[in-house]
């Protein structure tokens, strides 16, 4: 893989998050008792701009040790499936709302996209949907959008 190739991604990630951070320079980064609307953007911007120059200093640095690493007919199809499922998610969320959603996404996910073993994708996609309805309905009481069954 060519160093262009490698710093790429560092490139286009440092541009977003530059522009997240531009972006919510308005945004009170602390309100009196607790962190204002910047502050999350501002955190993950920072990451993120950090990860940026990671990669960019890996990418002189090191070896190139992706030499053998070509995207496979077989795994871009894996990457592509994944988005399309993705963009169903977001399509589903409205009419069966965040939870729901989660589950059969995440099962679709794992059982057919990625060929895992059914009892441990179960178990994991009804976790993750637990999750879910735990952090955001029941402890921090958000109102997301709930489906035909009230989650």
């Amino acid at each position: 893989m060519t160093r262009l190739m490698q710093i790429a991604p560092a490139i286009i990630m440092a541009a977003l998050s530059a522009l997240v951070i531009f972006e919510t320079r308005h945004l009170s980064y602390w309100s009196d008792y607790s962190p204002g609307p910047a502050f999350a953007p501002w955190w993950i911007a920072f990451i993120g701009l950090l990860l940026s120059a990671l990669l960019v200093f890996q990418a002189f640095r090191g070896t190139d040790v992706w030499e053998d690493a070509g995207t496979t007919r077989p795994g871009f199809a894996r990457a592509a499936a994944t988005f399309v499922s993705l963009l169903v998610f977001l399509f589903l969320i409205p009419y069966l709302g965040l939870v729901i959603t989660s589950v059969l996404v995440a099962l679709v996910i794992m059982l057919a996209i990625l060929r895992r073993a059914i009892v441990p994708s179960i178990v994991s996609a009804l976790a993750a949907g637990g999750t879910i309805y735990g952090i955001f309905f029941w402890w921090l009481q958000i109102h997301l959008p709930t489906g035909p069954l009230g989650f």
